[in-house]
């Protein structure tokens, strides 16, 4: 997958900080970005994605980074990256307040991280829309002993109705 260079950014919704944590932690300090468009110049309208992530504030790596994108039938696809050592075998899960999750699966790993894709349910994408709750996304990491443990992260859905809007 080529690499997510931000050439414009066109809108940016700053999102409060939450917590990402595992089992065995209480939480751990993070960084959000908050909800924005982006769009390499010069290419088709295909060439937006919304981003958004989660960064550990203590040493800048990466929690989770999410990329939503247009899809040529119109729909919406979602690609996430998780730093290596994911557990590839589970896939990732994303619901919104408790509801269903949708679990994607893990399509490759690379030196930048583990990238699980799929297409959006239509349920799940109405949720996120309607801004009310947070994204809840889990997934797990291996440790040491390849033991897995849950890691769960929550991003602020709100900003994304109004900058998935532009994406269409």
């Amino acid at each position: 997958m080529r690499s997510l260079i931000a050439a414009l950014m066109i809108v940016c919704f700053a999102a409060p900080a939450y917590a990402a944590t595992t089992p065995s932690t209480s939480s751990a300090r993070v960084t959000i970005t908050g909800w924005r468009l982006e769009c390499d110049p010069g290419k088709a309208a295909l060439a937006c994605r919304v981003l958004d992530s989660i960064v550990s504030a203590s040493n800048g790596a990466l929690v989770i980074s999410l990329n939503f994108s247009a899809a040529a039938d119109g729909k919406t696809v979602l690609t996430m990256n998780v730093p290596l050592g994911a557990a590839v075998r589970t896939p990732v899960g994303v619901s919104v307040n408790g509801g269903p999750s949708q679990n994607f699966p893990f399509l490759t790993c690379s030196p930048q991280g583990c990238y699980a894709t799929g297409t959006v349910s239509a349920d799940l994408l109405a949720a996120m829309r309607a801004g009310k709750g947070d994204l809840r996304v889990t997934y797990g990491m291996l440790d040491a002993n390849l033991a897995e443990h849950g890691i769960t992260a929550t991003l602020s859905l709100t900003g994304f109705s109004q900058v998935d809007d532009r994406l269409k």
